[in-house]
């Protein structure tokens, strides 16, 4: 294994854990669920388009 994969590893496993350590479950649920909301819409619209 090269030196430059090990430090890439190394930087890979440090930009992970920030970002971890970043996340607010509240924040991403809400996040999910405004997605959730934008499809829900999406979803309708082309079944009305597809029964028109």
């Amino acid at each position: 294994m090269s030196i430059f994969a090990r430090v890439s590893d190394i930087f890979k496993a440090n930009v992970n854990e920030m970002l971890d350590r970043m996340e607010d479950p509240e924040k991403m649920v809400k996040q999910m669920i405004i997605e959730m909301e934008e499809a829900l819409v999406k979803a309708t619209s082309g079944l009305a388009k597809a029964m028109a």
